[in-house]
C-alpha cells in the first residue's frame, strides 16, 4: 500500500504565484509544495493544513480562510516510489513576505546529525517555473491551476 502525503499549493491572486519550499537535505534543484503524512485519525485535508502551518508558519484562518475555500485536486502517485499525493489548492489575497515564512518541523535522529528543519527556504515561483523545479509528483497538477490562476 502507498505511503499518503498530504499538500497545498498556495497560489496568490495578485501575482499568480506558487508557494515552494526546499526540504532540507534534498537537492538543490528540486522544490516541493508543503507537504507531509497525516497524523492518525486526521483527514487528508486536515493533515495538509496542519503541515502547512508546521512547514511555512502559515495559518489559513488567521488569513480568513475557511476549509471551503480550499479545493481538492486529487491524488497523484509518484514515479520512483512508493507514495501517493492528495493535493489540494488556496488562493491567498497577496504574497507573504519570505522572511516570515519559517519552518517550525523538526527532522530528529537523522544519521546522526542534531535536529534541523524539515524545510530550509521558501520561493515565490510561477506556474512555468512550477513545472520545471517542483517535484515530479507534484506536476501532474500545475495544468489544472492555471484556472485558479487565470480564473
Amino acid at each position: 500500500m502507498a505511503v499518503i502525503t498530504c499538500g497545498i499549493y498556495i497560489i496568490t491572486k495578485d501575482t499568480k504565484q506558487i508557494l515552494a519550499c526546499h526540504a532540507t537535505n534534498s537537492s538543490w534543484n528540486l522544490l516541493s509544495i508543503p507537504k507531509g503524512l497525516c497524523e492518525k485519525n486526521e483527514t487528508h485535508l486536515h493533515g495538509a493544513i496542519r503541515e502547512l502551518k508546521e512547514e511555512t508558519s502559515i495559518d489559513l484562518i488567521s488569513l480568513g480562510i475557511s476549509e471551503n475555500d480550499i479545493k481538492y485536486l486529487g491524488s497523484s502517485k509518484y514515479k520512483k516510489q512508493n507514495k501517493k499525493l492528495e493535493a489540494y489548492v488556496v488562493v491567498i489575497p497577496t504574497i507573504i513576505p519570505i522572511e516570515q515564512l519559517k519552518c517550525t518541523s523538526m527532522v530528529t535522529g537523522y544519521r546522526g546529525k542534531p535536529p534541523f528543519p524539515e524545510v530550509d527556504s521558501f520561493y515565490w515561483i510561477s506556474l512555468a517555473d512550477a513545472k520545471i523545479k517542483l517535484h515530479e509528483s507534484q506536476q501532474s497538477f500545475l495544468d489544472n491551476l492555471a484556472s485558479y490562476i487565470n480564473p
